[in-house]
């Protein structure tokens, strides 16, 4: 997350505690690109994780789609130290728990998402909502994205999609059913958003932080007061994230690198993965402004 992407974390957050998710929150990662929004995360599990600056990134840019390589670097180097990925993005509305449907319906599979395309035909894998195991087949699969991606900066979710096109051997990819995972063209429409059976719905395939904090707004799907403080949060959801013991001491010292930052991340991603909470899944949360199109 980035500080113009900062109200809708938060926005994410209240939304989950008035779920009763706080063992979600409690297995995420937050890893913020800028020192404001690591800041707005305290009490939470954060790491910095500089990639880009505080600037509210535009898609189909130099600079976003640079970021999005660095992410997929990143998630590489996780996958292939053998962590359990949720791969989330923030613009997102919650209605129900994905990751417990994920994790009883598509526990043996290797990659799991939704269908981001306009029509909810073509297989367009969301990079905003993936679940990755941590199995040879993912890592390599993972692999060639990263490779092709430097060679070809632009959006990696068509990348993945050729990817999964060619079904690479071994791998088991699933796409979750459209009328439980809907992507922001549901939220575009003029007539009142049905949710019966819903999950969760993206606010993307809008361009901006304004113009998607508007339309969660016009729909109902706002949950932060103007004071910063959740509407209507239960009390029981306001407890702080578990904390993990004496991580600080294993954590690399205060190096503003990227590199070292990072390594940060690997290390607290594996100590998370470890606790009971988790139950071996880490949600890892990096957003910045312009996800989805």
């Amino acid at each position: 997350a980035n500080k113009a992407f900062g109200e809708l974390t938060q926005n994410w957050v209240c939304n989950l505690k008035r779920l009763g998710l706080e063992k979600r929150l409690q297995s995420t990662l937050f890893v913020a690109i800028d020192q404001p929004t690591y800041d707005l995360l305290e009490g939470y599990h954060r790491v910095k994780w500089f990639a880009a600056g505080q600037e509210d990134l535009k898609y189909d840019t130099k600079p976003y789609f640079a970021l999005m390589h660095k992410r997929t670097v990143l998630i590489l180097e996780l996958l292939k130290a053998g962590i359990k990925l949720f791969l989330c993005e923030t613009d997102q509305v919650w209605l129900g728990d994905p990751v417990e449907y994920v994790l009883e319906h598509h526990a043996g599979a290797d990659l799991v998402t939704y269908d981001d395309s306009k029509t909810q035909k073509d297989k367009l894998p969301c990079g905003g909502f993936l679940f990755l195991n941590p199995t040879q087949s993912t890592v390599v699969a993972w692999g060639t994205l990263v490779e092709r991606h430097k060679k070809q900066m632009g959006n990696e979710q068509f990348l993945l999609q050729a990817i999964l096109r060619q079904k690479p051997v071994g791998l088991k990819a699933d796409f979750l059913p459209g009328e439980k995972f809907r992507n922001g063209i549901v939220l575009l429409q003029q007539k009142p958003v049905d949710v019966t059976g819903k999950l969760l719905i993206h606010a993307n395939w809008m361009i901006g932080t304004a113009k998607k904090i508007a339309k969660l707004k016009e729909k109902s799907f706002w949950h932060l007061a103007a004071d910063g403080t959740c509407k209507a949060a239960k009390a029981a959801d306001t407890a702080e994230a578990v904390k993990i013991p004496a991580l600080s001491n294993i954590l690399p010292k205060a190096q503003d690198t990227f590199q070292a930052m990072s390594s940060e991340v690997l290390l607290l991603a594996q100590e998370m993965s470890r606790t009971a909470v988790s139950g071996g899944w880490v949600m890892l949360v990096l957003a910045n402004k312009a996800f989805g199109e």
